[in-house]
């Protein structure tokens, strides 16, 4: 099984085509099969890498607290041992919060960044989150990942909150959201893109899982901004 020891974890990863590097991280209680679907196209121009989050599917730590900055830490750490200097960070939900955390940590990284279905703010209570939180009490929700597990990244979502820092980001981002997605409010969204130099904001029909049910749009729209993104941008500070 491709693994890399990161710090005191061992991250499972795959990675699939060529070209330059686009780093997937998945959300909440979700492995990197998330994007078993959409991998393929993004392969054939993209060196595409999906991995496992810490304790969730083949990745160690599960026993281990953390917090957003320990996921984004992680992700980083992955690159680094990959040998990948620069790459496209595209984050689903929580997998978006790492993806910014990752940004505001290691600047040098991303080449432009993509945040799909969430926010930098934590969304106020709601029943939606409610339902959610009853629903990850069952194991066949959570297909095998053990509920302390995905209770930290609950409460380390919950935890953070970058709005304020929003403002130095200083790569290409592109903000993807579901009209109908009540777990990441349009009010917030508007808020992030607001607080990102330059971020632009594509909208879809659907909820939090719309790239999945409107992918031939959504792989269009992300290919059209990586593409534009491709031209090398300057490190921070130069």
């Amino acid at each position: 099984m491709p693994i890399e020891h990161v710090g005191e974890i061992e991250l499972y990863y795959e990675t699939y085509g060529s070209g330059a590097p686009l780093l997937l991280i998945a959300g909440l209680n979700t492995d990197h099969g998330l994007f078993r679907t959409l991998v393929p196209r993004l392969a054939t121009h993209y060196r595409v890498v999906v991995f496992d989050n810490r304790g969730i599917g083949r990745s160690t730590g599960a026993d281990t607290p953390f917090t957003m900055e320990t996921l984004a830490d992680d992700a980083a750490g992955l690159l680094h041992a990959l040998g990948i200097a620069r790459a496209h960070v595209l984050g689903v939900s929580l997998g978006g919060r790492i993806a910014a955390a990752l940004a505001l940590r290691h600047p040098a990284l991303p080449q432009s960044l993509i945040l799909v279905s969430t926010t930098m703010e934590p969304p106020p209570p709601s029943w939606h989150q409610r339902w959610v939180g009853l629903l990850l009490r069952l194991p066949m929700i959570r297909h095998g990942s053990p509920y302390a597990v995905v209770a930290r990244q609950r409460a380390a979502s919950r935890a953070f909150n970058c709005t304020e820092r929003l403002a130095e980001i200083r790569v290409p981002t592109l903000i993807m959201h579901g009209r109908r997605d009540a777990l990441a409010p349009a009010d917030l969204v508007r808020r992030m893109q607001a607080g990102i130099p330059g971020a632009q904001l594509a909208t879809f029909n659907g909820g939090h899982l719309f790239f999945l049910l409107r992918a031939q749009r959504f792989l269009e729209t992300l290919g059209a901004f990586l593409e534009r993104s491709q031209a090398p941008a300057a490190a921070p500070g130069d």
